[in-house]
């Protein structure tokens, strides 16, 4: 466990390491409700997989375990499989503008604020997404919490994130491309304050070393805007 500050104000980063089997993701899902319940807050946070079938098999399982209904638990698609998210970084529309991906939302049934009321209407997704406190998503939804020019997915993906636990699971699958934008999704979570949580069956040295790096560089951010001091070094 990485805090940047000695106090439980800020974001806190852990580093989940265990064999395959030994139980990572519910364990992950407990350390967030319990980081949660440390602030005094409800239990909310974000898992993000690599895989569709993963993200898919993960919602399902912790929904029987919990056995929580479909306002509790949302599970979000992206059109594309994971591997392939960063290339639609490369693609426009005539505007020179990128496209905007568009998501599934399966499980979720939820009632949205009435000021809400006006923005669901044009992005029906919107209140599966926001309300629940658990989601369940593919990475290339939250990725876009860290690209400004996703437009309205970027918007979407930030108010998720804040108030949120950030899970990364499996964070070393990614490949080098890859992993410099999931860096990018931990250093804006630090910067929102949302604690962010790694878990991997090998955690290589160079991964964690980028990892801690891009939650301290965030971290530094959030605690400026709260006029929090930040330490030269981190606290265990």
């Amino acid at each position: 466990v990485i805090k940047v500050a000695n106090t439980t104000e800020g974001p806190i980063l852990v580093l989940n390491t265990a064999g395959t089997g030994c139980g990572k993701t519910r364990a992950n899902a407990r350390m967030a409700a319990g980081l949660s319940s440390a602030r005094g807050r409800p239990t909310r946070f974000c898992a993000a997989l690599n895989l569709r079938s993963l993200t898919l098999q993960t919602s399902r399982a912790w929904q029987k375990q919990w056995g929580v209904d479909d306002t509790e638990i949302a599970c979000v698609i992206g059109d594309r499989w994971t591997q392939k998210l960063f290339d639609s970084e490369h693609e426009a529309d005539p505007d020179g503008n990128p496209i905007e991906v568009e998501y599934e939302s399966f499980d979720v049934e939820a009632s949205i604020p009435a000021w809400l009321e006006e923005f669901a209407i044009r992005k029906p997704i919107l209140k599966k997404i926001l309300l629940p406190p658990v989601l369940v998503s593919t990475i290339d939804f939250l990725i876009d919490a860290a690209n400004p020019g996703r437009q309205g997915n970027h918007a979407l993906a930030m108010l998720r994130l804040k108030g949120s636990t950030l899970i990364l699971d499996e964070i070393d699958s990614y490949d080098t491309h890859a992993m410099v934008a999931v860096l990018r999704l931990a250093r804006v979570a630090a910067m929102l304050g949302a604690d962010v949580i790694a878990s991997s069956a090998t955690l290589p040295a160079p991964v964690a070393s980028a990892l801690v790096q891009a939650f301290f560089s965030g971290a530094r951010i959030h605690h400026a805007l709260q006029n929090v001091d930040t330490p030269d070094k981190m606290f265990d």
